[in-house]
């Protein structure tokens, strides 16, 4: 994974934040952070911001790409492109020092997501799965993979069990081995940030999960899956509605999740599928459907 050497930082009216990460996705760009009144990280009240860090090639390439993009968009005009964005260098930063400042292990009974350098007392029921600071998404912090982890764990323990399971947009694989460890069925995760697909292998290998979970960049064509779990964002969500709907076996579950509140009724409607559950944790939904 290349150290990042600069920072793009764009800032937009808070209304602006769905089509700037539309817009994010339309360019190829996945690898963001955004920084709003839901994060812990706050920016000025009534906007959004966007931040990538990459080589400085890399981050003036994207730049340059964003801009052509951004022009082509009527809903953006009256933004000013070049007051938005900001790119920065970033001074040199010993990066896995850094991520583990301030972490802890993650418990989500019966799992226990700890990075390896992490000394645990796990109680005998307890399934540990360890964490690299290496990797680029998932380290099972966040509310939406704590939401989705919680529900599979319900689905296991309410009796259901998929013959196949997809996460899409599986990140660093956790619930993609959540998913193995509960139900036992093949599981397939499809990650498009190729710097996350390669740690994520490391990650699987490393907790014994090699030959259970198969890992790729895109959905594999042909399959079915009786579940698929999608934690990623509500514009993503909505434009990848056809695809997942392609892959859903008739009568599957479908949890979808990193979903703010305000998107949640763009994406039932979207959807349009007979709703089984509603779970929420501050601003962020998970919505599990029931197939028709």
């Amino acid at each position: 994974m290349s150290t990042p050497e600069a920072r793009l930082t764009i800032t937009v009216p808070a209304q602006a934040e769905d089509l700037l990460c539309a817009l994010m996705y339309e360019v190829g760009e996945t690898a963001f952070q955004i920084v709003d009144s839901t994060t812990l990280d706050k920016c000025p009240e009534g906007t959004a911001r966007f931040l990538v860090e990459k080589p400085r090639e890399e981050a003036v390439a994207l730049l340059a790409t964003l801009e052509n993009a951004w022009n082509e968009m009527d809903a953006l005009a009256e933004i000013s492109f070049h007051e938005a964005v900001m790119l920065e260098e970033i001074p040199h930063t010993d990066w896995a020092l850094t991520w583990r400042k301030g972490l802890e292990p993650v418990v989500i009974p019966p799992f226990v997501i700890a990075a390896h350098w992490m000394e645990i007392e796990p109680s005998p029921q307890s399934v540990i799965l360890r964490i690299d600071p290496g990797m680029a998404f998932g380290t099972g912090l966040h509310a939406t993979t704590q939401m989705a982890a919680r529900e599979l764990i319900a689905m296991s323990s309410g009796g259901s069990i998929p013959n196949g399971l997809l996460d899409l947009g599986s990140g660093s694989g956790i619930l993609a081995m959540i998913a193995s460890h509960l139900f036992g069925c093949p599981v397939h995760g499809v990650e498009i940030d190729s710097d996350a697909l390669e740690a994520s292998r490391d990650i699987i290998r490393a907790n014994g999960f090699e030959g259970k979970i198969e890992l790729f960049s895109s959905i594999p064509r042909g399959t079915h899956y009786h579940t698929i779990v999608a934690n990623i964002n509500g514009p993503a969500l909505i434009a990848l509605r056809p695809t997942i709907m392609e892959h859903l076996e008739p009568g599957g579950r479908l949890i979808l999740t990193g979903i703010l509140s305000h998107q949640a009724q763009e994406i039932q409607k979207t959807y349009g599928l007979p709703m089984e559950k509603t779970v929420s944790a501050d601003e962020w939904i998970l919505f599990s459907f029931q197939n028709q």
